[in-house]
């Protein structure tokens, strides 16, 4: 019973205070309702043997409510919206980093060329070379496109930014170097996470 009584503390704060304030607003209104007992099949934490030890926090409990463990249901969601979220931002910086290091060895070449690149490989890059403009416009992009996705409010320009790029690496690691495909699928698999976390920002561009 007094775990019950705890864990109920500990659900207010989440969805009322600190943690609660970074929830999706549906996901707070879920947890607060369960709290007051407000949702169907779902009681306060004060039910049963939990309302017997201190009866006057919940004067009018339900009589038919089952006890506290049923609220279980709702935190898994709340714990699975917060690592998603933290996993997007660990995978996000790592993305950018890359990117980031993929700019600026354009332009400061601290980064030996690998020497078994495929003959295809280096005869596109040799193609590239030959637009000026284009390879320092590839860095660029990288590194701004890099930069936006670290930043969270930014994140959503930033796979904008890096969209062209991810799709000139992935269509070369399938017909070029098939060896990076691995690499340039996990980079899409972030960029594709981030697009999809960001629909709500895209919808109006389809409008």
């Amino acid at each position: 019973p007094y775990t019950n009584i705890a864990i109920g503390l500990i659900m207010e704060r989440i969805a009322q205070r600190g943690r609660g304030n970074s929830l999706a607003p549906d996901v707070r209104e879920r947890l607060r309702r369960a709290w007051r007992g407000e949702v169907p099949g779902v009681c306060s934490p004060f039910s049963k043997a939990s309302r017997k030890i201190n009866a006057e926090l919940a004067p009018n409990p339900p009589r038919d409510c089952p006890d506290f463990v049923s609220l279980f249901r709702f935190l898994p969601e709340t714990l699975k919206l917060q690592a998603l979220r933290i996993a997007l931002n660990i995978f996000s910086a790592l993305l950018g980093l890359l990117l980031l290091n993929g700019g600026l060895n354009k332009f400061f070449n601290y980064m030996p060329a690998p020497e078994d690149l495929p003959e295809a490989m280096v005869k596109d890059f040799g193609a590239l070379m030959e637009i000026s403009w284009l390879m320092p416009l590839i860095a660029v992009a990288e590194i701004l496109g890099g930069l936006l996705i670290m930043i969270p409010k930014t994140r959503a320009l930033g796979a904008l930014v890096f969209f062209p790029v991810a799709v000139g690496i992935l269509l070369t690691h399938i017909f070029v170097a098939q060896s990076g495909l691995p690499i340039a699928l996990l980079v899409w698999a972030v960029l594709l996470w981030i697009l999809w976390d960001n629909r709500e920002k895209y919808r109006p561009l389809f409008n």
